[in-house]
């Protein structure tokens, strides 16, 4: 891997062109005598490089230098502040036996106009050497190689070391490393030649790292910025402690240590709870940063000589800490931990995803600990071993009738006794959940079974109606089709009138039904995305129509619902009589004709028709009711004054959707339909997190948005407090 290294200075206006004398002690004497401090800062960092072998030959790929209209104006016969920087460092890679040509080539000359004390001028010039400097690195191959930047903040205006500053930290962000900062100090000698001395000013620029890091996990609970600060000093300061004896290296570890040391370390264990969003990992690093916050006060008053500038820089920075962690701190301090307190905090912090895992988390086992939901443990426990029995058969039942349908003639029962004994039928414990969470989610397969029971029997009671009107439909049309046939003796004129009058009952068909089935919450329209594609009773009467007008349309049976499809075949096609004309499959549901003759397709049509007339299809049109419209009432309403009707008399809790073992500690309705309202907020946002868990391309979360989310989290951890007992 490459370093291109570049420098960066605001060149200053040269007024005294005398000889300056640097004081630094670490330079040879040879490059003391300067005329311009910008020269200082240059040759200060290329001879530390020369002097070490591995970079005897180095020099800068870019030397950027911001100049004002002053810097390259020359007066009458003087030479411009420019040139005689210029002059300087030739001079200086002459004396040095370095190559000339590498320094000229990298010249590059910015100009920034006359009057920075306007700040339309200041933003262009920023802009302008901020895209050469980018220029230049996009030359570069960056995943090979790396950039890094040095600077001079000494001359130019009142205001370069402003605009310095910010291109720096522009440039930080484009990946380019600051790798070090000089300013030149200026002292006037009477009576000798003037002194600058060359000073590293790096420490100074990264404390902006510093106070970032901190406004970072103040606001977002990242330690990211810290870490990337005082790692590398922790790395230097150990190099160093090396080169000393060990009781010094002792002194210096204890000075540097434990208040910075420990509270770093909790900041970046919480940063990492945060990141895997873990209960456990949460509280422990809240126990963590507590006590290091402690330790970093305990020192705060402490004015001995051995404390660093980082110790006391960490303690000015610590309180907005405090601040912002107050909630979590003071949880942990009263020892009265409070889950959704964590919830609270991601929200404020726009943690949304982590919020979401704790409050999947955190709300079933503070809604049984609060005392929202009770429940008798044994109770409970042994309806939820041996509703895992049941699921565990329907799965095996379910398998065994495929594969009888196969050929085969398995035995349920026989098979089920043989493969578990009478005394192995109890479920072995395999499920890692809590049982808050156990006991949730068997809330909610009751409340989803709960909400299923008032679909169906809401379709039980319409289906009846809709069979009704679809008979009366079809008995309608063949009537009429039968009158038309006698009355009017033109083919195709009788066809029209035929048409035309069965698409205006079929309108008026559509309309009754629709009308019955909003009245039960239910529409022939699509109301969902999730079933567009599914075969319902709009489908079923567009198919009755077909057949009406043509018998050659009886083909399209073939798309109809694959229940109803079976149960007409089995009823009527399937006989003797029909077998003539048609080929049925009873397991697929599918019909082949045999005869293509007119009379085969009137055949088979009026079979159907005639079916459809003369045996109610209530149960089979239920299967092709799909589309819903919202309940009227708020689905917790109808909830709470269902449980409410089933309670006991004398009983002083309601039992919750038929829970063997669990109810709501309330009898009055708001208090039920409020922990309803609880429960049902609960399900529907943890749908967002399996959607985004399982990166579902369908949202199944009504809550689409951040906002959204934020707000429902909000809300339910409100009325959750609202409801607690404890």
């Amino acid at each position: 891997m490459a370093i291109h290294n570049i420098f960066l200075t605001f060149l200053s206006m040269v007024t005294n062109t005398s000889v300056k004398r640097v004081t630094n002690e670490d330079i040879d004497d040879s490059i003391r005598d300067v005329i311009t401090t910008n020269e200082t800062a240059l040759k200060y960092v290329l001879f530390h490089g020369w002097k070490k072998e591995a970079t005897a030959h180095i020099s800068f790929d870019k030397i950027f230098l911001l100049c004002t209209d002053g810097v390259m104006e020359s007066k009458e016969s003087a030479p411009s502040s420019y040139d005689i920087f210029i002059d300087q460092m030739i001079k200086f890679y002459n004396d040095k036996q370095q190559d000339v040509e590498t320094f000229t080539e990298s010249i590059v000359s910015v100009p920034c106009g006359a009057d920075l004390d306007n700040i339309d001028q200041i933003k262009a010039s920023i802009i302008d050497v901020s895209k050469r400097i980018l220029e230049f690195k996009s030359s570069i191959d960056m995943n090979r190689d790396t950039v890094h930047l040095y600077m001079d903040t000494t001359g130019g205006p009142r205001n370069a070391a402003m605009i310095l500053l910010v291109i720096s930290r522009m440039m930080a962000y484009h990946g380019i490393v600051v790798e070090d900062m000089y300013y030149s100090g200026y002292t006037r000698v009477k009576d000798a030649p003037d002194q600058i001395k060359v000073h590293r000013v790096l420490d100074i620029y990264n404390l902006f790292d510093i106070v970032a890091g901190f406004e970072e996990f103040k606001l977002y609970g990242s330690a990211k910025k810290l870490n990337a600060h005082f790692k590398p000093n922790e790395i230097d300061r150990v190099e160093q402690d090396s080169h000393s004896n060990e009781e010094e290296a002792e002194l210096n570890d204890e000075n540097y240590n434990s208040a910075i040391h420990d509270l770093l370390a909790a900041m970046d264990s919480f940063s990492e709870a945060i990141n895997i969003s873990s209960r456990g990992s949460f509280e422990n690093s809240i126990k963590r940063l507590d006590e290091s916050l402690a330790l970093v006060r305990s020192t705060a008053n402490d004015t001995s000589s051995g404390k660093d500038f980082d110790q006391d820089l960490v303690e000015l920075l610590q309180d907005p800490i405090e601040q912002s962690y107050d909630s979590l701190l003071e949880c942990h301090r009263n020892n009265t931990p409070d889950e959704l307190t964590y919830i609270d905090w991601c929200l404020d912090h726009d943690y949304l995803q982590q919020a979401l895992t704790l409050f999947c988390e955190y709300v079933p086992e503070y809604a049984i600990e609060k005392g929202i939901i009770v429940y008798d443990a044994d109770t409970f426990y042994k309806y939820y071993q041996q509703n895992q029995v049941d699921k565990d058969k329907k799965i095996l039942q379910a398998a065994i009738k495929s594969w009888n349908r196969a050929g085969n003639t398995i035995s349920f029962t026989k098979f089920y006794n043989t493969v578990k004994s009478n005394s192995d039928k109890s479920v072995t414990d395999t499920d890692l959940r809590s049982m808050p969470m156990r006991l949730f989610n068997t809330i909610n397969e009751a409340r989803a079974n709960g909400l299923a029971t008032i679909k169906n029997d809401g379709k039980n009671q319409v289906s009846p109606y809709i069979d009704k009107e679809i008979r009366s439909y079809i008995t309608c049309v063949i009537k009429e089709k039968k009158r038309l046939s006698y009355i009017e003796k033109n083919s195709t004129q009788q066809k029209e009138r035929i048409h035309s009058f069965i698409n205006k009952e079929t309108e008026k068909l559509f309309q009754k039904c629709e009308s019955l089935l909003n009245q039960y919450y239910f529409s022939l329209h699509v109301q969902d995305e999730k079933y567009a594609e599914n075969y319902t009773l709009k489908e079923w009467i567009v198919f009755l129509k077909e057949i009406l007008k043509d018998s050659h349309k009886i083909l399209l049976f073939n798309n109809v619902g694959s229940s109803l499809r079976r149960n007409i075949i089995a009823d009527t096609l399937n006989k003797e009589v029909y077998q003539k004309y048609v080929a049925c499959d009873l397991d697929s549901g599918l019909i082949t004709m045999k005869n293509s003759t007119e009379l085969a397709y009137n055949a088979i049509c009026n079979a159907l028709l005639d079916n459809i007339t003369h045996i109610h299809k209530d149960k089979q049109y239920k299967n092709l009711i799909l589309h819903q419209l919202p309940l009227q009432d708020d689905t917790s309403i109808v909830y709470a004054e269902q449980l409410l009707s089933h309670r006991g008399r004398d009983s002083k809790e309601t039992a919750l959707f038929n829970v063997p073992g669990v109810s709501i500690p309330h009898t009055d309705f708001e208090s039920v339909r409020n922990t309803l309202i609880f429960i049902e907020q609960y399900f529907e946002i943890k749908k967002a997190r399996n959607d985004s868990n399982h990166a579902n391309k369908e949202m199944l979360c009504k809550y689409t948005t951040s906002k959204e989310l934020h707000r429902e989290m909000r809300k339910c951890v409100e009325l959750a407090r609202q409801l607690s007992r404890k």
